[in-house]
């Protein structure tokens, strides 16, 4: 299964930062690093996240959570996982304000990861 970059994140970010606003920067590295080999994690030869919605929801969820950037991080926690969707050939059937929404409950707190994972069972295709 194909991974999102840390280069390929960073580039994205300013991209949203060009095209909506905000500040730009990373604040902390470490934290983005950790967002996206969060999906990927394995121990002891068991993978913490085994299908593409647990992995997908660790993605989202990680980025989002983490503030790895100055601004924009659900902006960039949902792109990136909609890149990483689409570089392992799936698609994502919900409209942009379904995503806003998405997004902000994940921000929020108000959507963890369990039931992340279940809403995006049923959207991934």
């Amino acid at each position: 299964m194909k991974q999102i970059t840390v280069e390929q994140v960073r580039r994205l970010h300013a991209r949203l930062i060009d095209r909506f606003g905000g500040a730009r920067g990373l604040r902390d590295p470490g934290a983005l690093e950790a967002s996206l080999a969060r999906p990927f994690a394995e121990f002891g030869g068991y993978e913490g996240f085994p299908s593409v919605p647990e992995k997908a929801a660790a993605l989202l969820h990680g980025i989002v959570t983490a503030h790895a950037f100055v601004d924009g991080n659900e902006r960039v926690g949902l792109a990136a996982t909609l890149v990483w969707l689409e570089l392992n050939g799936h698609g994502f059937a919900l409209d942009a304000e379904q995503r806003y929404q998405l997004t902000m409950r994940v921000a929020d707190g108000s959507l963890g990861m369990s039931a992340l994972t279940d809403l995006l069972s049923d959207v991934i295709d």
